[in-house]
């Protein structure tokens, strides 16, 4: 689940009125499994990389990105990696790290259908975070989980998360977001078209961390707005940080 706080009307919204027109240069991410970047395709068919892939890529882990599987252990690996033709493949994987790392990709989390706002905490509530049950002890302070994927909160977003369970059926934990949206004109025009709207998070790949001792991909948010996926407006942008002068 998410929840959004409304805390004002984005002015981002008087410069594209349609946010594809944000995502011209962006890469979609429709499953966290799976990216479709170009320079990685694994095949002419334009498949897209796994995401264990594209961490190898990140971790500059040569030996596993081209899948030489006789360096079978981290001893192995790191001997080739500084070996001469290791060298030559490890010069490779840092230029198509950089070129991934300064892509730009994007994810929707959409809103169900019986989400409303909460005019007391001035709150979206939605569903769409339940589609991401996570393990509690996957958490990561100022991240939210995606499945293989955690994308940074921006300032001012929280974070939370509610557990249910019984003692016929195993714990689940759920997640929420609390998001700064004051203005209840912006709040009810989302309300009035809320199966149509998703949270959209725009971001660029950090790296890879290890969490619990397997490796994930970590994402830096750098835009976040509700908008609506059939009309394409742009409903509400979370305003950000100003810099410091």
């Amino acid at each position: 689940m998410i929840l959004l706080c409304a805390q004002s009307f984005s002015v981002f919204a008087q410069k594209a009125s349609n946010y594809k027109e944000l995502l011209k240069n962006a890469i979609p991410v429709t499953n966290p499994n799976w990216f479709d970047i170009p320079e990685l395709r694994s095949n002419a068919n334009g498949a897209s990389v796994n995401v264990w892939h594209l961490g190898y890529l990140l971790d500059n882990n040569v030996a596993d990105y081209y899948d030489l599987k006789q360096y079978d252990t981290e001893l192995k690996k790191k001997a080739f990696a500084n070996s001469a033709e290791g060298q030559s493949l490890v010069s490779e994987v840092k230029q198509l790290r950089a070129k991934v790392v300064g892509k730009q990709f994007y994810f929707l989390v959409d809103f169900g259908k019986s989400d409303e706002y909460d005019i007391e905490s001035k709150t979206f509530r939605s569903s769409g975070m339940s589609d991401f049950v996570i393990d509690d002890t996957k958490i990561r302070n100022g991240y939210v989980y995606f499945t293989t994927m955690y994308l940074s909160l921006p300032t001012g977003v929280q974070y939370r998360t509610y557990y249910t369970g019984s003692r016929n059926f195993p714990t689940v934990c759920y997640q929420y977001l609390y998001v700064p949206v004051k203005n209840e004109n912006v709040a009810l025009t989302i309300e009035e078209n809320i199966s149509n709207c998703s949270v959209l998070f725009l971001f660029q790949l950090e790296g890879v961390k290890k969490v619990n001792n397997s490796n994930y991909i970590f994402g830096a948010t750098q835009r976040l707005f509700i908008v609506n996926r059939v009309t394409g407006d742009i409903y509400f942008e979370l305003p950000r940080p100003q810099p410091k002068k």
